[in-house]
């Protein structure tokens, strides 16, 4: 039977390596058509055609996507056309994105973005801010993103574009996402939707509804989640969209499963995978097969459930889906440990420790590539501002030779017409002098400026490069990674302090049940000691609790009149002589866990964004802490139990030697009273008995003489009796030897 089932998942394995080949995600059909119009395509149209190939080729051949707009750019530069530069720059910019270049995809969006301002292309000037926008979403930087959305949403107004448009509300709508505030997120998601159904896409409608279901998920409204799944399955059968439809059906049964209705969710999953199978959509596979194994979990059947899973896993292993392949082992840990199977158990509690290790290891180098992108992208935006200065340097010393070029053709002319008006010629003279000297006098003013432009761009290049050392520091620290949760905080609240050149750093935990937080730890850069512990009770602070729960960032640089913080003015900022405040929260588990805290004192201070990146890997930090802390205290309760098993199995074995030894014993002594009881105790009573049967049938016997006989067998009797209590009375073992003569 196991042979069978390994060789079933070793099939369904096989079928989903072809089906992950093939699941390219591409309309194959519309490019084969595309590259055959090439062919006999001639100047603009080409251009077009090649700019569409390049569009079409993005997510799954980004090399294509590249080459295609690089022959478009080409084309349209041999050509003179006036609009075609940007949207080819926007494409190239696109495969680079998703070859995962991310900085060179920044270099071409901002060309697209100067060439559609040149050449007044305003759709794709707002496409290329609205990419850069989501560039800078997706690596965190919501600061930077939020004006070029802005900038997108103007030019798409102007233009009526309202497909940008919905793009654009759908990318302020992750930015509200990413900072819970889910309300404004809803409204955005809303607006999209709102203008999708006007024009009246129905695939376009289908995904609206999917993101606003998914957003009502995370927010725990379910009803709501659930009607606007049903609303996308019904969109997904009238366009047979089978690939959307998979989605749905798993988000639904997801859905389902959360409220226990495993019958509901089995159909809606089953009906998924259907859907997945036959449409090749490989990126589903190993979630439908998880979400098909909870459901037989959450029924107890753990035969099935551990089947599902064990695809799950195979698959997803397959696929590189760590997250997946971790909740995959994890259940078959669990399902080992309910069925008694130490060695499964063993195996895949090991295999899920070791994915989360992993897990956690990619999202500290997913911070620290997030962070050095934003570095980068930090010094190519001040090395656009260097060359825009320049830029403005060449233009002045251009104008200032053509006017010097006009003056020397006017002083010619004059001196050859105006001889006889020496002294007008002389004064003209001194004026062009005097011109010049003006002239001079603003190119060095612009000398000064840039000097001290680049001084600054290189002051904060080596900030952000201590910044990047430090946060490569302390993911290798021992006591960051290896210590309490305490003394992690004091290591990291005193090297933050000193980073930042900041008065005071501390780091705060939050307990929900008691709506407090404390100081973990507290550092004073001054005295270089850390203060005592202390609690807040945020019953007291209203505006900052609601700050903490809603907003990740509080920037106060003045924190006395800022509205979230200037409730602690009284009672915490006057007497501690505080100015200015940057709170960050941390997470632990998707819940908030609390806060590092940094403090300015003396007077206000405006908080960099340089501050900001690194406070927030450093809060980012402090969460690694708490789950490696998690992790660890684990190992030590399993290696314990490890321990534990060892020690009851040494002891069964002496207890069942013990136990055999004593059995032994009582068996000895148990044929040792059966002999005497047989042969000792019964030999005076049968001789009793056999004088009083002949006492009966021979009537002639001398009556002393066998009363003499009696009392000699009752003497017999007596002294055997005797022998037994004084042994049991003494606690000796009865044995025969007792009762020789």
């Amino acid at each position: 039977m196991t042979s069978l089932r390994n060789c079933l998942l070793a099939g369904i394995v096989l079928a989903l390596t072809a089906l992950c080949s093939n699941a390219i995600g591409q309309d194959v059909e519309k490019i084969e058509g595309l590259r055959k119009e090439l062919k006999n395509s001639r100047g603009e149209a080409r251009v077009d055609l090649l700019n569409r190939l390049a569009w079409e080729y993005r997510s799954a051949f980004p090399d294509s996507t590249i080459k295609y707009g690089e022959a478009a750019l080409a084309l349209n530069k041999e050509l003179k056309l006036p609009k075609g530069a940007a949207t080819s720059l926007n494409y190239i910019g696109l495969g680079n994105y998703y070859k995962g270049n991310l900085v060179r995809a920044f270099e071409y969006y901002n060309r697209a973005m100067k060439a559609a301002t040149v050449n007044e292309n305003l759709e794709e000037l707002a496409y290329a801010n609205n990419n850069i926008g989501r560039l800078f979403l997706e690596q965190g930087m919501l600061t930077q993103s939020y004006p070029y959305f802005v900038k997108a949403e103007t030019v798409f107004k102007s233009t009526d574009d309202a497909t940008g448009l919905a793009y654009v509300y759908q990318s302020f709508a992750h930015i509200y996402l990413s900072q819970k505030d889910f309300v404004k997120a809803e409204q955005n998601y809303q607006r999209a939707l709102v203008i999708r159904r006007e024009l009246g896409n129905t695939r376009d409608i289908m995904s609206a509804m999917v993101l606003l279901g998914k957003l009502y998920m995370e927010i725990k409204q379910y009803d709501d989640a659930l009607l606007y799944f049903q609303k996308a399955d019904s969109a997904g059968h009238v366009i047979s969209d089978a690939l959307g439809l998979a989605e749905v059906k798993i988000l639904m049964s997801e859905y389902y499963l959360g409220i226990h209705d495993t019958k509901q969710a089995e159909q809606l999953c089953k009906e998924g995978l259907t859907y997945i199978l036959n449409f090749k959509n490989a990126k589903l596979v190993p979630r439908a097969y998880l979400v098909l194994g909870q459901i037989h979990f959450e029924k107890k059947e753990y035969e099935v459930a551990k089947r599902y899973f064990t695809i799950a896993q195979r698959v997803s292993t397959l696929m590189r889906v760590l997250d997946l392949k971790m909740q995959a082992h994890y259940f078959l840990w669990k399902i080992a440990e309910l069925t008694q199977d130490r060695e499964d158990a063993l195996l895949h509690s090991n295999q899920y420790l070791v994915l989360k290790d992993s897990v956690n290891d990619i999202h500290i180098s997913e911070r620290i590539a997030k962070f050095q992108f934003q570095v980068e992208i930090e010094r190519k935006q001040q090395e656009y501002e260097i060359l825009k200065v320049q830029d403005e340097k060449n233009e002045e010393i251009i104008q200032q030779q053509n006017q010097q070029r006009v003056g020397l053709i006017v002083l010619v002319g004059l001196v050859t017409v105006l001889l006889i008006f020496q002294w007008r010629s002389n004064r003209r003279s001194k004026e062009q002098n005097l011109v010049l000297s003006m002239q001079n006098s603003q190119i060095e003013q612009l000398n000064e400026r840039l000097s001290g432009k680049v001084e600054e761009i290189s002051q904060r290049n080596n900030l952000l490069g201590g910044h990047l050392t430090t946060l490569i520091d302390f993911s290798k620290s021992k006591v960051v990674n290896f210590g309490t949760p305490v003394d992690a905080a004091h290591d990291v609240a005193r090297i933050t302090a000193h980073s930042l050149n900041v008065s005071r750093v501390s780091i705060w935990t939050y307990n929900e049940e008691a709506s407090t937080i404390e100081s973990l730890a507290c550092y004073d850069l001054a005295s270089g000691q850390f203060q005592a512990s202390m609690t807040l009770d945020l019953a007291n602070f209203p505006k900052y609790a609601h700050a903490l729960k809603s907003k990740r960032i509080i920037d106060a640089p003045d924190a006395r009149i800022n509205e979230e913080t200037k409730e602690f003015k009284d009672s915490y900022l006057v007497p501690l002589n505080i100015h200015s405040m940057l709170d960050i929260t941390y997470s632990l588990d998707g819940q908030l866990g609390g806060l590092i805290c940094c403090e300015q004192q003396g007077a206000p201070r405006e908080w960099k964004s340089e501050d900001i990146i690194f406070a927030s890997s450093v809060a980012d930090i402090i969460s690694l802490v708490y789950r490696g802390a998690q992790r660890r205290e684990y190992e030590k309760r399993l290696r314990q139990q490890s321990k534990e098993i060892a020690l009851m199995n040494e002891g069964l074995e002496q207890r069942v030697i013990e136990r055999t030894e004593a059995l032994e014993t009582q068996n000895k002594k148990l044929i040792e009273y059966a002999f005497i009881n047989a042969h000792v105790l019964r030999s005076p009573v049968s001789k009793i008995m056999g004088l009083v049967n002949l006492m009966e049938v021979d009537k002639t016997a001398d009556p002393i003489e066998m009363i003499a006989y009696l009392k000699k067998s009752c003497s017999e009797l007596d002294t055997v009796v005797q022998k037994i209590t004084i042994a049991l009375e003494e606690g000796e073992s009865l044995d025969r030897g007792l009762f020789k003569k």
